[in-house]
């Protein structure tokens, strides 16, 4: 899955991969085409909602439980 996400253009710790594998495999953790395009598209999606939110480029951004939510459930 590393190289599979490299070659999408992400470098993730391990600890998000292993995120990923829970969220995204099945029991014998694999992920089928469906569920890494799915994946990718999440990660795409959550990487440009965050660059948007860190105006100063600091790498943290601020936000309330309400803001969020709201993000995570894009």
């Amino acid at each position: 899955m590393r190289m599979a996400l490299g070659k999408a253009g992400f470098t993730l710790s391990t600890q998000v991969q292993q995120t990923l594998a829970l969220r995204y495999a099945d029991g014998r953790l694999r992920i089928n085409f469906d569920g890494f395009v799915a994946c990718v598209t999440r990660l795409e999606t959550l990487f440009k909602l965050f660059r948007l939110l860190d105006k100063d480029q600091s790498g943290m951004v601020r936000l309330s439980l309400a803001e969020w939510l709201c993000c995570v459930l894009v």
